[in-house]
């Protein structure tokens, strides 16, 4: 009785895998970090989620049609390991897959098309050149997540205006690479209200390109992206454009690795702006050492709107894989304040925010944290 139970539920398992002919797969990150900050007034220690890698669980799946073609998706959510909350809790109601949430068909000759919530071409573009990726110890995440503060105001600018790390309603195109060349384009439309409560058709949307070249040790990427940006907040009370141009480069000498990369966000020319236009030099490297990697990194920001809002960073991290999946990491940061700006170390997106810098002040951090995949 027990093998016909047996051989039964072997061919019910056999039968499901012959009718779903897709690959699925259940994945994720676990990422813990503890950090002493001083902000220039203060100094706190923090118990933070995603400082190498943000904490999030996801499921990602393909299905080959044949020719070349397949079918693709991907669905997943971040938290904060350090409480249990998801990452969505101040965002709309009802996200249930907060990061990405992407179906797309790919094909070997003519490219791949996506749809959904997706990363931006801009997002993408740094993360690319940004051996930190964006997370703990970024120079260039150290403005380009800020929220919009004034005297913080950043290149992904305010979370709830223009969010430029993942959008809405996009659907993209990339094609294949050709000599070392591919080309993208995004559209995503951002369904905002107009002041008297109608949908809009323009309002939120964005529209970006992006050129890549990769030859051997060598890779090159940039992109310009153009939103329709508007708001709800009370203290903003007009709409605006936002243009920005983005130009990296890396080179792998074997020994190490550097990443250049130049950002540019064209705003407006009021003192008091929260979209101010800024400019971002940054210069990074990753180099082997011990067994792990040593990441270090320099930024400099230069506000053209708002006078004595400029700011500069350095900062360093060192990352040590335990195993294949669990990485020690550590490292330290330090921010240089102008007058009237107030920019700290902080996690990614999908992390914990670290204490508010003071204005004007400097800022430092020490941090060291464990991350786990699966």
């Amino acid at each position: 009785m027990k093998f016909r139970k047996v051989v039964g539920w072997l061919g019910i398992i056999a039968a499901s895998k012959a009718a779903c002919a897709a690959e699925i797969e259940l994945y994720g990150t676990v990422d813990t970090f503890v950090a002493v900050n001083y902000n220039g007034s203060y100094t706190s220690v923090q118990f933070g989620s995603g400082g190498l890698k943000g904490s999030l669980y996801g499921i990602r799946g393909k299905e080959d049609l044949g020719g070349g073609t397949n079918i693709f998706f991907r669905l997943e959510n971040g938290f904060i390991s350090s409480d249990g909350t998801n990452t969505t809790v101040a965002e709309p109601d009802g996200w249930a897959f907060q990061r990405e949430a992407v179906l797309g068909i790919r094909n070997e000759k003519w490219g791949t098309f996506s749809f959904g919530r997706l990363y931006s071409l801009n997002a993408a573009n740094v993360v690319m050149f940004d051996p930190y990726g964006l997370t703990l110890g970024s120079v260039i995440g150290t403005y380009f997540v800020p929220n919009g503060v004034f005297g913080m105001t950043g290149f992904n600018g305010q979370a709830t205006v223009d969010n430029l790390t993942r959008r809405n309603n996009a659907f993209q195109y990339t094609s294949p690479s050709l000599l070392g060349w591919s080309f993208s384009a995004q559209v995503s439309l951002g369904e905002q209200k107009k002041w008297d409560g109608e949908v809009s058709n323009t309002l939120g949307n964005s529209y970006a390109v992006q050129a890549m070249y990769r030859k051997g040790n060598f890779a090159f990427a940039s992109t310009w992206t153009l939103q329709n940006m508007a708001s709800t907040e009370g203290f903003i009370r007009h709409n605006t454009n936002n243009n920005q141009v983005i130009a990296a480069a890396s080179y792998d000498f074997s020994f190490t690795k550097l990443y250049l990369a130049y950002l540019y966000k064209h705003g407006e020319n009021s003192e008091y702006s929260y979209n101010p236009t800024l400019q971002l030099w940054t210069l990074s490297s990753a180099t082997p050492l011990w067994g792990g990697k040593l990441l270090a990194g320099f930024a400099y920001l230069h506000n053209n709107t708002v006078r004595k809002a400029n700011s500069w960073n350095l900062t360093t991290r060192y990352e040590y894989p335990l195993s294949r999946s669990t990485i020690l990491y550590g490292g330290l940061g330090f921010v240089n304040n102008s007058a009237k700006a107030m920019y700290q170390i902080t996690a990614g997106g999908g992390g914990s925010a670290s204490p508010l810098a003071t204005m004007g002040k400097n800022y430092w951090t020490a941090f060291s944290g464990l991350a786990v995949s699966f």
